[in-house]
C-alpha cells in the first residue's frame, strides 16, 4: 500500500468486493489498514477504501490525525467533507485555513459532532475569526444544534458572531419553550432580541408545552409575552 500503487488497491478491493459483501470486516485491526493509508497513499486510493466501506472515524479519528501528521491536505479534506469529526482537532482545523481552505465549506455534520461531544467553543471560535459567515444556513444548523445540546457559550459565540435569533421566525426559541426548561438560554436570546411574540404573533405562553415551568412563564411575561385572549385558558393551566 506504502507504494501508493493505485490500480493495485482498486484491483484488491474489486477482487474482494465478494468477501466483503458477505461479511467480512473491512475495518479489521480497528482501521490499522486506512490509518496506515491516510499517511501514505493518494486521495483516489483512499476514496475506493472509503467507497469499499473504510470507516472515516475509526479509532477516534486516526485517520484524520494521521493525514494531518504526513501534511496530506488532500487526504484531510477529503475525510473531513465526508463527514471527519472534528473532535478535539483544533490542529486539523486550523491547517486546513491556513493552507487556503474556504471556512464557509467545511461540512456542516463535523463541525456539529465537534461541539455537541464536548461542548467545544475553540472549534466555533477559530472558524469565526476566520471570516465564517454565522448566518449561513449549515452555521444557523450548528446554532440550533448547540442550543438543543443546552451549550450556552457556544450560542453566545454564534450571536456575538451576529447569529440570526429570527432565523426562520424565532424558531429557536420557540422550540426552546416549547420543549425545554434550560431558562439560561431562553433568557439569553430573549435578551438577544428573539422575539417573545412570534410564529404570526401567537405567544409563546400559548405553545403546546411538555415542560411547563413557572419561571420561564414569568420570564416570557416581564418580557412582554402576552397570552392570547381565545386560548386564555392554556395561561391559567400554565
Amino acid at each position: 500500500m506504502r507504494r501508493n500503487n493505485y490500480e493495485m488497491v482498486k484491483y484488491l478491493i474489486n477482487i474482494g468486493a465478494k468477501i466483503i459483501s458477505r461479511g467480512i470486516d473491512v475495518n479489521l485491526q480497528n482501521g490499522k489498514a486506512f490509518i496506515t493509508a491516510c499517511r501514505y497513499v493518494s486521495l483516489e486510493s483512499i476514496k475506493i477504501l472509503v467507497n469499499a466501506g473504510s470507516d472515516i472515524n475509526v479509532d477516534d479519528g486516526a485517520p484524520l490525525v494521521a493525514a494531518r501528521a504526513y501534511s496530506k491536505l488532500d487526504v484531510v479534506e477529503f475525510l473531513v467533507e465526508n463527514g471527519a469529526d472534528l473532535n478535539c482537532k483544533d490542529e486539523v482545523l486550523e491547517y486546513l485555513l491556513d493552507n487556503g481552505a474556504d471556512v464557509n465549506l467545511l461540512n456542516v455534520k463535523a463541525l456539529i459532532n465537534s461541539c455537541k461531544r464536548q461542548h467545544n467553543t475553540s472549534v466555533v471560535k477559530i472558524l469565526l475569526d476566520n471570516g465564517a459567515d454565522p448566518n449561513l444556513q449549515k452555521i444557523q444548523a450548528l446554532f440550533e444544534a448547540c442550543i438543543i445540546e443546552c451549550n450556552l457559550e457556544v450560542v453566545k459565540l454564534l450571536v456575538d458572531g451576529v447569529a440570526d435569533v429570527h432565523y426562520e421566525n424565532d424558531r429557536a426559541l420557540v422550540d426552546l419553550c416549547k420543549t425545554s426548561r434550560q431558562y439560561d438560554i431562553i433568557r439569553f436570546l430573549i435578551q438577544s432580541g428573539a422575539d417573545v411574540n412570534a410564529q404570526n404573533g401567537q405567544s409563546l405562553i400559548n405553545a403546546p408545552n411538555r415542560m411547563k415551568n413557572f419561571r420561564k412563564i414569568e420570564l416570557l411575561v416581564e418580557s412582554s409575552a402576552k397570552p392570547n385572549l381565545q386560548n386564555i385558558q392554556t395561561f391559567i393551566n400554565a
